[in-house]
């Protein structure tokens, strides 16, 4: 069974190969890696993956990084871990929030499956990245932000 476990600030260095997986600049990981709340994702005791969330305001809490093990991704374990973040940020926001890289074709599809709805797209976000970022034959410049409404009804 998924659940998750907090990660206190000064023990999340030897989860930063599991970030690199959601975000490959390892300097802006670096940049956000003692912000917000990390999560570490569990199947029973091992750790198959963490997702890290930031608040944006009092109404919206973003997803900034989510990084699975590549062995348990298109498994139906990723929807799984966001479904009970939701849960789990339901009572103290109205919105969750997310990025991905216009080349990232699984996360544009699993996002939307999971929801989300794109509302904005930040033009050459990732061109200042060390290395060029290339997935699906596509060069990743641009962010694409998708927004899912999560509260109580």
């Amino acid at each position: 069974m998924i659940h998750f476990q907090s990660i206190e600030k000064k023990k999340r260095d030897p989860y930063f190969d599991l970030l690199l997986i959601g975000d490959e600049g390892v300097t802006e990981v670096e940049k956000y890696l003692d912000k917000g709340e990390l999560l570490l994702v569990l199947m029973d005791q091992f750790a198959i993956g963490v997702m890290l969330f930031i608040p944006v305001d009092q109404t919206t809490i973003e997803l900034k990084n989510f990084g699975l093990l590549p062995e348990w991704q298109r498994k139906g374990f990723g929807g799984q871990a966001l479904m009970l973040a939701i849960a789990y940020y339901r009572e103290r926001y109205q919105k969750m929030e997310v990025g991905t890289g216009n080349s990232s074709l699984d996360n544009l599809a699993f996002y939307q499956k999971c929801g989300f709805r794109m509302v904005a797209i930040k033009s050459n976000f990732f061109s200042n990245y060390a290395e060029p970022i290339y997935e699906n034959g596509i060069r990743c410049l641009d962010l694409v932000v998708f927004e899912k409404t999560i509260e109580n009804n």
